[in-house]
């Protein structure tokens, strides 16, 4: 389609936009868009692949999107764990082996969990094709092989090229890296913040590799939870430091303003002022073509 093309179906409304989670004030900012390429930066252990499971678990009831998953730190069977928790709504022992099995087989459908062998980026996004699937997460970027010869710098900048040309005919890229050293030695240190002397979040400009990242992405989020506070160890902050097209959806988060996300032990939730986009919904049952309550 041609520019022009492009301009004139916007303005007529036939150009499709981002995919929310269906509360509002998260949807606002946080959009899934087929073709993008998405970035996540988090400190380690703050539950940023738990969170993203969550978010695509929804994405995926609500919509039916599919994904490919190289999850590298991570056991394949605690994610579907993770998974099954987040669906029926409750810990995995007071999951009946029906439910289990029941439960498996949708996750089979929506989440292509790859293990093992050494893939590169062109593999993943060989597999992207070959599965037709919405969405390719690699968590974290540094799981995949790199070929020798090339040195960090140079690799990173063919990873986002080849990203930017493969998003366009294989489906969306989100990708998770890490901060810089220096963040791990970073605390909160205006004594007027009532998280004062805890880790201080990580934002774009900390991403390891510099200012690249945030230049070559169409979405960039930041991810945090205070793991060792006392009262509010359950609140997961969401940044969102870059939306390349906030016409078809997305915004930037406010300077020093952030999107929370509590996750609640009892329904293995995260919710949203007691939201949960997960309960008492109606959804299109995307396997069987009618709409069920879940």
């Amino acid at each position: 389609m041609k520019a022009i093309e492009t301009l004139i179906a916007f303005k007529n409304g036939d150009i499709p936009c981002g995919l929310g989670i269906g509360i509002p004030s998260i949807d606002k900012f946080l959009s899934y868009k087929p073709n993008n390429f998405s970035v996540t930066l988090a400190r380690d252990n703050v539950g940023k692949t738990f969170f993203k499971l969550w978010y695509y678990c929804v994405l995926a009831k609500k919509h039916g999107l599919r994904y490919n998953i190289i999850a590298k730190e991570s056991d394949t069977w605690v994610l579907k764990m993770y998974l099954m928790e987040f669906l029926v709504g409750a810990k995995l022992e007071l999951i009946s082996e029906r439910d289990l099995y029941h439960w498996d087989n949708w996750i089979d459908h929506h989440f292509n969990f790859i293990e093992g062998g050494m893939l590169d980026f062109k593999k993943v996004m060989d597999l992207a094709a070959k599965d037709k699937v919405n969405l390719t997460w690699i968590d974290p970027y540094n799981a995949l092989f790199k070929p020798t010869g090339i040195n960090d710098h140079q690799y990173d900048y063919e990873i986002i090229r080849l990203c930017n040309e493969y998003k366009k005919t294989h489906g969306s890229i989100d990708i998770s890296i890490h901060p810089v050293t220096e963040l791990n030695r970073m605390i909160i240190a205006d004594k007027d913040d009532e998280y004062k002397g805890y880790p201080a979040p990580a934002r774009k400009w900390h991403s390891e590799g510099g200012g690249k990242w945030q230049n070559g992405v169409d979405q960039f989020l930041c991810i945090h939870r205070f793991t060792s506070h006392p009262e509010y160890w359950n609140r997961t902050r969401l940044y969102v430091d870059k939306v390349r097209v906030t016409q078809t959806g997305g915004f930037v988060t406010p300077e020093n303003q952030y999107l929370i996300f509590e996750y609640n032990t009892i329904t293995c939730r995260f919710e949203v002022n007691g939201d949960d986009p997960l309960s008492n919904k109606k959804s299109l049952d995307f396997d069987n073509g009618v709409e069920i309550d879940f």
